[in-house]
């Protein structure tokens, strides 16, 4: 066993959390080692442009196809299973093993999660409430936007349907909103005046630009909140070390963000990690390919005193040299799924035994048709828009919140369009024995799966230009028997666990998903959408699928696992406290969206963000 030097901190995982803990303590001259058990290809020189060439000549354009894979740190991807699944419903979502984390293939949504969210359990007896507030945790949402690059516009967020002031008087995002696309301009005019109604409630209809960490026009003359000092020129985004524009790059609509910005306009934590490696050289290493495998903890005191790794140098090849990182403070950020992994083949910080418990997602449900005239389908970001009303209401009490994003990429997630389209305008015999139906917008005349030149070209572009969907994230509970647990039988190449999931979506949970349904019907008729949403044929790529009173659904999986090892007030029911210390030894830390009690609607990474933020200073206070 090789013993490495000893550190101030050890940090696993250089994800989000990760990669921000270490630029924040190696900033406050703390000597940090990190150990990442995928590859680093993205922080070398010209690096990431290698993972703008592989997705160019990958014939499946998945959210991995970037990156490289390792049988040593293996991936949930397509025809790959990383999972067991023991059911009884599927777990759909996936996340990185590489220097980036997840942040490699993310959509880039910043939304702050709502001050009800922290207390679901006292205002609506659901869940369990968190041991911190929206206010505990405002200051440090601040600094995550700031590290993040966040676009937004804080006067239009607070105007969402508040009474309460969910931003700090003078405070704005560092970026200007991502400018609205043509769809969402079409959608709001429609919305004019318009209300909806679930559950006996009406709700009046309004479009809201979504927060995105992604480069547009910087502001100046503000407060970096970081540091506490006032930015006389504009804020710098940081964009592609590569390319002239040097650390400025701004969005250019190449409608690739998942999985991959090529002029990195969009934020990945290699932003984080590189700065942080360039200012602190002599005070922050990074080991690549080193798979924590076992946390040891004396037995005596419950201190961790070491972390055991596998250092690896082929990816295809199961071989590696076992070391042993040792420090004053510990911490594990590797994702919500292997942090509970590493804990559980630890027997580490588990008296209240819930390690692996109480997993969530965001079960992602897809709706979508042909709007009545060109929307501008295809063109910029994913999503730069959505509709909130549905994030909190007294229906919490009863049923689960959910979050619509519009999308700007016509049907492209639930049908594969536009190929899919001018697949079925060429040869629509071929196409339905291979795939079944038409995909939506393609209209039945006998002549319509036999075209070619100009009538071909006109009916891809107005099919096209008219295609439209919406996207659905529910909220899901806590709920212990959604766990990722171990099992000696799956092991991987070297040797260390695979996770096995149980995974179901309780009946709060598919009250939302049929509550969705009911808004996107009346969104539909609004807007004059012809509905083609089908769930009564399996699509083949949902996660899962179920049935309310003979009617099916489906949901997909938002790569959005949290919950794992949650804080809270007490050791009995939580790992975690409210500096996420784990309850069981004083000098381990968890960070990431393990910590979570509950999930609301908001996409986590900026919480994941805010709470690192939060963690560096309880560190630094321990390393006093």
């Amino acid at each position: 066993m090789i013993q490495d030097d000893f550190y101030d901190i050890v940090i696993v995982g250089a994800g989000v959390a990760g990669s921000i803990l270490g630029k924040q303590l190696a900033d406050r001259g703390k000597r940090v080692l990190m150990l990442e058990a995928g590859p680093g290809t993205g922080l070398e020189q010209g690096g990431f442009q290698s993972f703008v060439e592989r997705f160019l000549t990958q014939e499946l354009k998945t959210p991995t196809s970037p990156y490289p894979h390792s049988d040593n740190a293996p991936i949930q991807r397509p025809f790959h299973e990383y999972y067991e699944q023991s059911g009884p419903m599927n777990y759909g979502s996936n996340y990185m093993r590489h220097a980036g984390g997840t942040t490699l293939h993310w959509m880039g949504t910043c939304l702050r999660f709502l001050p009800e969210d922290f207390r679901l359990k006292s205002l609506y007896g659901h869940g369990i409430d968190w041991p911190i507030t929206y206010t505990d945790l405002q200051p440090y949402y601040q600094m995550a936007e700031w590290e993040l690059g966040v676009s937004a516009n804080a006067a239009e967020q607070q105007s969402v349907d508040r009474d309460d002031q969910l931003y700090a008087t003078g405070y704005d995002y560092p970026m200007e909103r991502v400018p609205p696309s043509y769809l969402d301009d079409t959608i709001r005019e429609r919305f004019e005046g318009k209300s909806i109604d679930i559950d006996g409630r009406a709700y009046p209809l309004e479009v809201s630009s979504t927060p995105a960490a992604r480069n547009s026009i910087p502001r100046a003359n503000l407060t970096d909140p970081r540091e506490a000092r006032e930015i006389v020129g504009s804020y710098r985004p940081v964009g592609d070390p590569d390319l002239p524009d040097e650390r400025g790059g701004r969005c250019q609509g190449n409608a690739s963000c998942i999985p991959i910005c090529p002029v990195q306009a969009k934020y990945s934590a290699l932003k984080t990690l590189r700065t942080a490696i360039e200012r602190n050289c002599g005070r922050l290493d990074v080991i690549i390919k080193a798979v924590a495998s076992l946390i040891e903890i004396d037995p005596g005191s419950e201190r961790v005193v070491g972390v055991r790794y596998k250092k690896y140098a082929d990816p295809d090849q199961p071989s590696f040299t076992e070391h042993v990182a040792r420090g004053r403070v510990y911490v594990i950020a590797a994702h919500a799924i292997e942090t509970a992994k590493l804990l559980l083949a630890s027997d580490a910080a588990n008296s209240s035994e819930l390690v692996g418990c109480n997993l969530m997602d965001h079960p992602f449900v897809l709706t979508w048709g042909l709007m009545p005239k060109p929307i501008g389908s295809y063109r910029g970001p994913g999503s730069t828009s959505g509709i909130p009303l549905f994030r909190d209401g007294a229906f919490r009490s009863e049923s689960a919140a959910f979050r619509v994003e519009i999308g700007n990429w016509g049907v492209d997630f639930p049908n594969g369009t536009p190929h899919t389209t001018l697949m079925s305008l060429v040869d629509r015999k071929h196409f339905n024995d291979a795939f079944g139906n038409h995909p939506e917008g393609i209209r039945q005349a006998e002549h319509a799966g036999d075209l070619f030149g100009k009538a071909l070209r006109q009916e891809m572009q107005d099919v096209c230009s008219r295609q439209f969907r919406l996207g659905f994230e529910l909220e899901q509970l806590p709920d212990p028997k959604n766990c990722v647990t171990i099992q000696s039988r799956y092991k991987d190449a070297i040797g260390n666990y695979r996770p096995v999931i149980s995974y179901r979506l309780d009946d709060y949970c598919k009250k939302g998903i049929v509550n969705a349904r009911k808004a996107s019907d009346e969104i539909f008729a609004k807007l004059g959408v012809t509905d083609e949403t089908d769930y009564d044929r399996p699509s083949g790529i949902a996660a899962g699928r179920f049935k309310v009173d003979g009617q099916w659904y489906e949901y997909h999986g938002a790569g959005h696992a949290v919950g794992t090892h949650r804080m809270g007030n007490s050791p009995r029911d939580s790992v975690v406290d409210a500096d996420q210390r784990t309850w069981d030894h004083p000098n381990l830390f968890l960070v990431g969206g393990g910590n979570f009690c509950t999930i609301g609607t908001a996409n986590p990474t900026l919480t994941i963000a805010a709470l690192a933020f939060k963690a560096a200073d309880a560190i630094t206070k321990e390393l006093a």
